[in-house]
C-alpha cells in the first residue's frame, strides 16, 4: 500500500516535542511506502524558514533530515495533470487551494491520504465514490 503523507502529519511524526507526535504514530503505517510530493518538500520549506533562524544550508539539511527520519519518498508530479484534478474537485471539496493539491497529489500518485486535517479527510471521504 502506498500512504501520501500529509506537512503536518511528517512535521509532528519527526519531532518528538509537537503536540501531534504521538497521534502521528498512529497513524503513520508501520508498512507501506510513504510518499511525499514537491507540495510538501515545499512547505517544509515554508514552515522551517519561518519558524526557525537557519542557514540555508541548515534549512535544507533540517528538510531532509526530516524526509528521511520520516521514511518517505518523493515522488513528481505532473502539475498540469495536478491543477486539472484540483479544479475539477473545487466545487465538490470545498478545500482551500493547498489542501486541496495535496488531495490531488494523493488522488495522482495513487496514495491514501494520511492527515490530521479534519476537513481534508472530510473531503477524501468526500469523493471517494468518485475514485476509481
Amino acid at each position: 500500500m502506498r500512504y501520501y503523507i500529509d506537512t503536518s502529519v511528517l512535521i509532528a511524526y519527526v519531532n518528538e516535542k509537537d503536540p501531534n507526535h504521538e497521534l502521528s504514530l498512529m497513524v503513520v503505517p508501520k508498512e507501506g511506502e510513504r510518499i511525499i510530493s514537491d507540495i510538501v518538500e515545499l512547505e517544509l520549506y515554508s514552515v522551517f524558514s519561518r519558524t526557525l533562524k537557519l542557514s540555508e544550508e541548515e534549512l535544507d539539511a533540517l528538510v531532509n533530515y526530516t524526509v528521511l527520519k520520516g521514511n518517505c519518498k518523493k515522488e513528481e508530479l505532473d502539475f498540469n495533470k495536478l491543477f486539472e484534478t484540483a479544479k475539477s474537485l473545487a466545487n465538490i471539496t470545498k478545500l482551500k487551494s493547498l489542501d486541496l493539491l495535496h488531495l490531488s497529489a494523493s488522488i495522482l500518485l495513487n496514495c491514501e491520504l494520511i492527515t490530521l486535517d479534519k476537513e481534508l479527510e472530510n473531503a477524501r471521504n468526500k469523493i471517494s465514490s468518485y475514485l476509481p
